[in-house]
């Protein structure tokens, strides 16, 4: 929680610089191919009650001294998370995809604010199966972003978890937390008036509390990086040539299966979505770059003008997607 101490003090502090606490657990090979979800950070108090984040602090607009703030703690953290992630062999989705789609999936409040509360009730399973293609999501918390000031001491703190979940078996692959903090002040006898008040006011600045984090985030995600060598793969994504479905006139027949079919690059993953209805029906590949999937319904179900879109994925997890531009389908 953002928290600015004001304590005038009439004798002089050394100066503290704390060592930080890290700890983590691995339980999958960095080197595996995984295609990973981010989602948007919470930020909580010492409760574990989700607080709301502006990004101002009181002391941030000390004239000459203190930066501009342009991210609050979660924003600013998810922020580095995604730059770290980089550095590792992780296909990380982009998160400007994922906060489109998380609002549509009433994920969201009427003002377009996220609503943390349900978005870190979403098992990771519902993420990837059901609309967002991924093996892996990292939830992330801010549990403190501190700055104190004592007069002649200030102090930056931060504390954040990040857990990244399996889809498949909803195990946890890879958790960190760490604590982390760094002083700002005089060690010695103040060299004049100006010295004593503006030195731990330099503490303060929002890029020292930001660059601690940055430090912090990069040494948690350091069991992420990959200790073989790579060479990048300059290969195209896998890519597809033409899809068809056979429901005439966009209606599907009660008692027969839909069949689609699609021709694309062979020895590859393939599967099929009808709309949000039906989700990832598993198509086979019968001969080099020919697949096929059939979709049975059940005497009960019903829909209305839903597309279908393929979907292709190759070996190192990266997608294709194509619509069926022969028109949605229904079930009635």
């Amino acid at each position: 929680m953002k928290n600015i101490q004001l304590l005038i003090l009439f004798t002089l502090i050394p100066f503290v610089s704390c060592s930080g606490t890290f700890k983590h657990t691995l339980d999958f090979s960095p080197n595996e191919p995984l295609r990973v979800a981010v989602l948007p950070f919470k930020h909580i108090d010492s409760d574990g009650k989700i607080i709301e984040d502006d990004g101002s602090l009181l002391v941030d607009n000390v004239s000459l001294i203190s930066s501009e703030v342009k991210n609050s703690p979660v924003a600013l953290s998810r922020k580095i998370v995604l730059a770290e992630l980089k550095k590792t062999s992780l296909d990380i989705i982009s998160p400007v995809l994922i906060d489109i789609d998380l609002p549509h999936r009433n994920l969201a409040f009427p003002d377009g604010k996220f609503n943390l509360e349900k978005i870190f009730s979403v098992p990771a399973k519902t993420y990837c199966e059901d609309f967002l293609d991924c093996d892996a999501v990292l939830f992330g918390t801010v549990k403190k972003w501190d700055r104190s000031y004592y007069g002649l001491q200030s102090n930056n703190e931060v504390e954040i978890e990040l857990s990244l979940i399996s889809a498949k078996t909803n195990k946890i692959l890879f958790q960190a937390t760490a604590n982390d903090s760094e002083g700002h002040g005089l060690s010695k006898g103040p060299t004049g008036y100006a010295s004593v008040i503006l030195e731990p006011l330099k503490g303060l600045d929002s890029e020292l509390i930001e660059d601690l984090a940055r430090r912090t985030i990069a040494k948690m995600l350091e069991p992420l990086r990959s200790k073989e060598s790579k060479t990048k793969d300059t290969t195209p994504p896998p890519a597809i040539f033409a899809v068809s479905h056979d429901a005439i006139n966009g209606e599907i027949i009660k008692g027969s299966p839909l069949t689609v079919l699609a021709f694309a690059d062979s020895d590859k993953t393939a599967s099929f979505t009808i709309g949000n209805y039906v989700r990832n029906v598993p198509m086979i590949e019968t001969k080099a770059g020919h697949y096929i999937g059939e979709f049975w319904p059940l005497p009960e179900e019903k829909f209305e003008a839903q597309s279908i879109t393929i979907t292709l994925k190759d070996s190192n997890n990266r997608i294709t997607k194509l619509v069926v531009d022969s028109g949605p389908v229904s079930l009635k």
